[in-house]
C-alpha cells in the first residue's frame, strides 16, 4: 500500500461567547465567502509555482461544551462534544469546493439558503444515518453564491485510466480498469466494470501518458456502470493535461 497524504484543518464555531440568533445564517455565510476566497488564494499560489489548494467544509449545528479544557498545568479555550465530531465527520465527505450542512444546521438558516443536492449517509462512529446537503449560497443581507459547476464535455474517444480505491489513507494494492467518458478540469465521468460506493475516494493513473503524476478524487455519485468523481488533489502538470483534453475534444 502507499500513503495517501491529506491536509490539516482548521475549526470554526459560532454562538460562543455571545450566542446570536443568526448564528446558522453566520456559519454558512462565513463558509461560502471562504470558498470564494479560494479564487484569490490560488491565483497568488500560481504566481509563486505552487499547485492550487481545494478545501472542503463541513457544518453542523447542536449543543457543546466551550470553554477552558484541560488542566492546571495545561488548559486552552476550546470546543468539544458530540457536535464538533458529526461537523468533522460531515466535513469527511466532502470534495474539494463543497460545502456540506446537517439539516440540524439547515433548518437554523434565517436567509434562504440555496442547496445543491441532498444524500443519506451514515458518518462512522454514528449509530444512525443522516441527510446532508449541499450549500452552493446564501441570500438575505449576505447574498454570497458559488459560480455554477463546471460544464462536462464528452470525449470523442474514451480515455483509459487505472484506479484504486483509498482507504483510510491508504491507497490499496488492487488497481482496476476504467475509462473517462466525460471531463472537465474538476471532475468527469468514469466507465468501468469495476462497481464503488458513493464517496469512497480513489487515486487515478492515466497510463497513456507517462508525464503525468496520479490525481486523486471522490465518488459523488454511482449510476449503474458509470460513476462521477470530483478531483480533490490534482498537480499543476496534471491539471495542464486535463485542459488540454477537454479543449481538444
Amino acid at each position: 500500500m502507499s500513503k495517501f497524504y491529506r491536509a490539516d484543518g482548521i475549526i470554526v464555531f459560532f454562538g460562543a461567547p455571545t450566542q446570536r440568533p443568526d448564528d446558522g445564517d453566520r456559519a454558512i455565510a462565513c463558509a461560502v465567502a471562504m470558498q470564494l476566497a479560494m479564487e484569490e488564494v490560488n491565483q497568488n499560489l500560481k504566481t509563486q509555482g505552487f499547485p492550487p489548494l481545494k478545501m472542503g467544509i463541513g457544518i453542523d449545528t447542536g449543543e457543546v461544551v466551550v470553554g477552558n479544557v484541560g488542566s492546571q498545568k495545561r488548559a486552552k479555550w476550546t470546543v468539544v462534544g458530540y457536535h464538533v465530531n458529526l461537523a468533522a465527520r460531515i466535513e469527511s465527505f466532502t470534495a474539494g469546493n463543497q460545502i456540506l450542512v446537517s439539516w440540524d444546521t439547515l433548518r437554523t438558516a434565517q436567509a434562504e439558503v440555496q442547496v445543491e443536492q441532498q444524500r443519506m449517509v451514515k458518518p462512522k462512529g454514528f449509530k444512525d444515518p443522516m441527510n446532508i446537503y449541499e450549500v452552493q449560497g446564501i441570500g438575505g443581507k449576505y447574498n454570497l453564491f458559488l459560480s455554477s459547476k463546471d460544464e462536462l464535455i464528452r470525449l470523442k474517444t474514451p480515455i483509459e485510466i487505472g484506479f484504486a480505491l483509498v482507504v483510510e489513507k491508504e491507497v490499496t494494492e488492487q488497481k482496476f480498469l476504467g475509462y473517462f467518458v466525460e471531463l472537465s478540469t474538476n471532475s468527469a465521468v468514469v466507465e468501468s466494470g469495476q462497481s464503488v460506493e458513493p464517496l469512497s475516494n480513489v487515486q487515478i493513473a492515466l497510463p497513456d501518458y507517462e508525464e503525468a503524476e496520479d490525481l486523486y478524487a471522490k465518488v459523488l455519485r454511482v449510476e449503474g456502470k458509470r460513476f462521477f468523481v470530483r478531483f480533490t488533489l490534482v498537480s499543476p502538470r496534471v491539471e495542464e493535461l486535463l485542459f488540454q483534453l477537454v479543449k481538444s475534444s
